[in-house]
């Protein structure tokens, strides 16, 4: 096997492939192994699209988006921003631009859509395709800190997942978080993610979805299993 890079840089997916498996975070994000995707993965970023171009007006909200007609029209009404690319260093310090791929950065963050209101409070929005899965959770909790490091005036982060598949009104996930559960939030992030930088074995963990594995060895792959 040929030397691999180090992990200098992380966010969510990256988090959550090598959770699922370190082998598939290193043939994918490591050694850049093609990744053609699937049906439902290019159907979600279809969605995530439309409804990007419905929050800035661009479309009217099409009828893939039916279930999340009110949250769309609150967005596009109250001027939300769609599609924001954050990065962060190490000391959870925002970047700003063009701190997306810069040397210095350490986390990244995408978000879906956001709104900044008056009293200082935030609303971080993630659409989601396909069943609900409260494991989603984890995601939205790292969402939280990077929208209280991105904009440090503010008091409170309320995270949503929208999930468009699903009837509306039994189709959203929300958490509040406050700013006194920063810290607790921050440091327990900075431990889950230690294992991510300091591996240099990557092994496999078989595991109920490597049948969906592009790197697994029934796709082809070089993955034994």
């Amino acid at each position: 096997m040929p030397k691999l890079p180090a992990v200098t840089a992380w966010s969510y997916s990256r988090y959550a492939d090598y959770k699922q498996c370190p082998a598939k975070f290193m043939y994918k994000h490591l050694m850049k192994l093609p990744d053609p995707g699937s049906p439902a993965m290019n159907r979600g970023n279809d969605i995530h699209k439309m409804a990007e171009d419905v929050v800035k007006a661009k479309i009217d909200i099409p009828p893939e988006l039916a279930n999340v007609k009110d949250e769309l029209e609150f967005l596009r009404d109250n001027m939300a921003v769609a599609e924001e690319n954050w990065g962060f260093r190490k000391s959870w310090d925002w970047i700003g631009r063009p701190g997306w791929f810069g040397d210095d950065v350490w986390f990244r963050a995408k978000t879906d859509v956001r709104l900044l209101y008056e009293d200082d409070t935030l609303l971080l929005g993630d659409w989601k395709t396909g069943k609900m899965y409260y494991s989603n959770e984890e995601q939205i909790e790292l969402f939280a800190l990077a929208g209280f490091r991105r904009f440090p005036a503010v008091k409170e982060v309320d995270t949503r997942l929208w999930y468009t598949d699903i009837e509306a009104d039994k189709n959203e996930i929300q958490r509040v978080y406050t700013a006194k559960e920063l810290e607790t939030i921050q440091l327990d992030w900075d431990k889950r993610v230690v294992p991510m930088f300091k591996d240099r074995r990557f092994p496999p963990t078989p595991n109920d979805k490597c049948g969906w594995c592009p790197y697994s060895k029934m796709k082809g792959g070089p993955c034994k299993f």
